[in-house]
């Protein structure tokens, strides 16, 4: 008798979730996020600038810190290969 509830509550738990699952069924292409960024390119600006709505003067000033970062870890790079084949 215990086996029978336990399999018939089974039954009913597993039905009662498919028919949950068929209601809040999403369709796969409305999980997809849009995109909607275009690239940079001659005239445009990076996803970055239109995300915080920079102005040219901001955007003048991003440019100066992201080009000193690069180049400070390019030079950072460069002396650790430097310092490496020294080593070797």
């Amino acid at each position: 008798m215990a086996k029978l509830i336990v399999v018939v509550g089974f039954v009913i738990a597993f039905a009662a979730g498919w028919v949950v699952a068929l209601r809040t069924h999403v369709a796969p292409e409305s999980l997809v996020a849009p995109t909607t960024l275009v690239p940079p390119g001659p005239g445009r600006h990076g996803w970055l600038t239109a995300e915080l709505n920079l102005r040219p003067d901001q955007q003048e000033q991003m440019k100066k810190i992201w080009s000193d970062t690069a180049h400070r870890g390019r030079q950072e790079q460069d002396d650790r290969r430097r310092a490496f084949r020294k080593e070797r």
